[in-house]
């Protein structure tokens, strides 16, 4: 996908929060995936079972699981947009506060960090941007 440098800008002011809801999604959809909810052992494995409209109910969950599978891909699509680009950016000032955006600080704390005002992390970050554009 390509994106403009608004889009991109919003990517780097927005990666911290993506990574963070692209790890629990995937997390909980690992869980739901991977985990079994049939008991095997015990006295559960001997009860009778739901009868009626468990394929409705499967094909409801199934859907279900296809949708947040959607939503993870978007999230993991925004967050490898990124990642497949962070080394286009060769200059030290440029990187110092890409890396720290990306860590989710906020520009008063990088142009404390790089000893400039926070227009001018304003305009790093523009540029990163443009360095980030297909």
């Amino acid at each position: 996908m390509t994106y403009t440098t608004e889009q991109i800008i919003d990517l780097i002011y927005n990666y911290k929060e993506n990574f963070t809801v692209y790890t629990n999604l995937m997390k909980e959809y690992q869980d739901v995936v991977m985990g079994g909810s049939i008991a095997q052992y015990g006295i559960e494995s001997t009860m009778p079972k739901p009868q009626g409209q468990t394929s409705n109910l499967v094909w409801n969950e199934l859907q279900r699981l296809m949708k947040q599978d959607k939503m993870i891909t978007k999230y993991e699509n925004k967050v490898r947009y990124v990642q497949n680009r962070w080394d286009r950016i060769i200059d030290e000032k440029q990187a110092i506060a890409f890396n720290l955006k990306l860590n989710g600080k906020s520009n008063k704390i990088i142009a404390e960090t790089i000893g400039c005002d926070m227009r001018k992390v304003k305009k790093l970050l523009e540029e990163i941007a443009k360095i980030m554009t297909d």
